[in-house]
C-alpha cells in the first residue's frame, strides 16, 4: 500500500551528516530505497543511525525501510524513536501504524494513524489504514467517517466503497443484535426476519413471520405489501391484489408524529438513522436495521461501477456466502484471486467456500498447501482435516484435526471431526473426550447418538444410557417442531 508513496515520504535529512562517506552511505540509502531494495537500504540506515545517534531522520528512514522489508518487530522502536524526537513527523505516525497493522495489533495502530489523520487529513492510504484498524476493533461508527473520506478521495478505487458497505452492514448487525436481545417477539423483528427469509428464497418461512407481525401490529405499514410481494413470486397474483389492497386502506401517513416512516419513504437515511437513534422502543433498532441496510446496498452499487478489483469479488463472495451460495461465492474469490494472484486472505477464503460447498477435494488441496506456510493455523488445519474425512480418509484426516484442536481449543467443529476420524477408525475412547466437547453445537442429536454409540463400545453404560436418551428427546422434539412448522408456514390464501 505505501510503497508508491514512499519517496515522496522519505526524510532524507543527511545533509548534516559528519563525513563524506556518511553522505554517500546516505545517498546509497535512498537509491536502494528507489529501487526496492530495502533490506539494504535497512542495513545503510541501520549503519547511519549507529553513527549518528537518535537523529529522527534516520530513525524514520531505517523504520520505513524495516517496514517495507517486511521486519515490522524492528521497525517498530525505530518509528518510535523517531516519534519521541518529534511526534509531528507524518511518516513516521503513518508507517508506525502500518507495522502495528501488520503485526495484528489494532488497538496500538490507532493511536499513530489518528495522529496522521490530523497532520494530513488528506492522505488517502492513512484513511485507508485508520478505518481498517477501528472496523476490526468493532469501532464501524467510527470507521466510516475514514471510509467517506477515502471515496471522497479516491471515487475510483474500491477501499472507500469496500469499507462504508462492510462499516454499514456491521452497524446493520449490531442494531439487529441490540433489537433481537430487547424485543425477541416483536412484530419489528419479525419483520426484519421475514425480509431475510424472502432474499434467501424461503418464501414460506417469510409468509409465516410477516402474518405473526400482522398479527402483532396490524396497522405497521410494510407489512401486507411484503405478503403480496411473496404471493407474486408464488404465482397468486390475485391474492397478491387482496394484500396490496389492504395496504392502500391503512390510514394516511402523518408525517408530523411518524417523521422517521416519512424520511425513509423520502430515502433520507441519514435522517432516518439519526431520528431512530433517538426513538424509544423496538422501532429504533427496526429502523437502524433498514436504513443501515440500504446505505449499504447504496455503496455497494457504487462499488459495482467500478472496474473488476479484489476488493469487490471479495464483497460480493462475503454477501455470497451469507447467503449460502457457496459456488457463487467461489467463483468470486477466484476471480478476485486471477487479479491478485496469491493473496493469502483470498486464499484462504477460498478454502473456507469450498469447504462450506462441499468441494472437499479442491478444499483440501488448498488447505493443503497454505498450510505450507502456515502450519499450525487451527481453521486451515480443520478445512483440511475435515476435507479428507469426508473423502473417507479417516487416518489421514487425524494429525491436521490434532493440530486444529490443539491450536484452538474452541474449534467445536474440529473436535466433532477429529471425534468422527476416530470412531471410525475404531478407536472410541479417543474419540470420546472429542466428541464431548463438540456437543455444545449439536443441533439434531446426532452428535450425542455418536457419543452414547462411544460409551457404549468403551462400556461407560450409564453414560451411553443417558446420551442416548438425551439424543431420543432431541429427535422428538425436532420431529414435533418440524410437523408444528410445517402446519402453520404453509402459503394461505389472505
Amino acid at each position: 500500500m505505501l510503497a508508491a508513496a514512499l519517496a515522496a515520504l522519505l526524510f532524507l535529512a543527511v545533509a548534516s551528516a559528519q563525513s563524506p562517506d556518511l553522505a554517500a552511505k546516505a545517498q546509497r540509502g535512498k537509491q536502494a530505497m528507489a529501487e526496492g531494495n530495502f533490506a539494504l537500504a535497512a542495513q545503510l540506515y541501520a549503519e547511519l543511525a549507529a553513527a549518528i545517534p537518535n537523529n529522527p531522520g534516520l530513525l524514520l528512514n531505517l523504520g520505513m525501510a524495516q517496514h517495507m522489508a517486511g521486519d515490522d518487530a524492528k521497525a517498530i522502536p525505530n518509528l518510535q524513536a523517531a516519534l519521541k524526537a518529534d511526534p509531528n513527523i507524518f511518516p513516521a505516525n503513518l508507517f508506525l501504524g502500518a507495522s502495528f497493522l501488520r503485526t495484528g495489533q489494532m488497538a496500538k495502530a490507532v493511536a499513530p494513524l489518528q495522529k496522521a489523520v490530523e497532520l494530513n487529513p488528506s492522505y488517502p492510504d492513512v484513511r485507508a489504514m485508520l478505518g481498517d484498524a477501528l472496523l476490526e476493533l468493532g469501532r464501524p461508527s467510527e470507521a466510516i467517517e475514514h471510509y467517506h473520506k477515502l471515496a471522497e478521495l479516491k471515487p475510483e478505487v474500491a477501499g472507500g466503497w469496500v469499507g462504508q458497505v462492510q462499516s454499514y452492514e456491521t452497524l446493520a448487525q449490531q442494531a439487529f443484535q441490540k433489537l433481537e436481545d430487547s424485543a425477541p417477539e416483536s412484530a419489528y423483528l419479525l419483520a426484519l426476519v421475514g425480509s431475510v427469509r424472502v432474499t434467501q428464497q424461503q418464501y414460506s418461512s417469510a409468509f409465516y413471520l410477516y402474518k405473526q407481525a400482522l398479527a402483532k401490529q396490524p396497522q405497521m405499514r410494510g407489512l401486507h405489501q411484503a405478503l403480496a410481494e411473496i404471493y407474486r413470486r408464488t404465482e397468486h397474483p390475485e391474492w397478491a391484489a387482496v394484500e396490496e389492497q389492504k395496504e392502500k386502506e391503512l390510514p394516511p401517513l402523518d408525517c408530523q408524529a411518524e417523521k422517521i416512516e416519512c424520511a425513509w419513504r423520502e430515502m433520507r437515511f441519514d435522517e432516518v438513522l439519526r431520528a431512530a437513534k433517538a426513538a424509544e422502543g423496538p422501532q429504533s433498532g427496526y429502523w437502524q436495521v433498514r436504513a443501515y441496510n440500504q446505505l449499504a446496498g447504496a455503496s455497494l452499487a457504487k462499488l459495482a461501477e467500478l472496474p473488476a478489483s479484489p476488493q469487490r469479488h471479495q464483497v460480493m463472495a462475503e454477501l455470497h456466502r451469507r447467503s449460502g451460495r457457496f459456488v457463487e461465492a467461489v467463483e468470486e474469490l477466484r476471480a478476485a484471486l486471477k487479479l491478485a494472484p496469491g493473496d493469502p486472505r483470498l486464499e484462504f477464503e477460498l478454502a473456507s467456500a469450498l469447504y462450506l460447498g462441499r468441494n472437499y477435494e479442491a478444499a483440501g488441496d488448498l488447505s493443503a498447501k497454505l498450510l505450507a506456510q502456515r502450519p499450525t493455523d487451527p481453521e486451515l488445519n480443520w478445512i483440511r482435516g475435515g476435507s479428507l474425512l469426508a473423502l473417507q480418509k479417516a487416518e489421514e484426516s487425524i494429525p491436521p484435526l490434532k493440530k486444529a484442536v490443539e491450536a484452538n481449543p474452541d474449534l467445536l467443529a474440529a473436535h466433532h471431526a477429529l471425534g468422527r476420524a476416530y470412531m471410525q477408525l475404531g478407536q472410541d475412547a479417543a474419540a470420546v473426550p472429542h466428541l464431548k466437547a463438540a456437543l455444545p453445537i449439536d443441533e439434531d442429536g446426532s452428535l450425542h447418538y455418536q457419543l452414547g454409540q462411544a460409551y457404549r463400545t468403551t462400556g461407560q453404560m450409564d453414560l451411553a444410557k443417558q446420551t442416548l436418551t438425551t439424543y431420543q428427546q432431541m429427535q422428538r422434539d425436532m420431529k414435533a417442531q418440524q410437523r408444528e412448522l410445517q402446519d402453520e408456514i404453509q402459503i394461505t390464501a389472505p
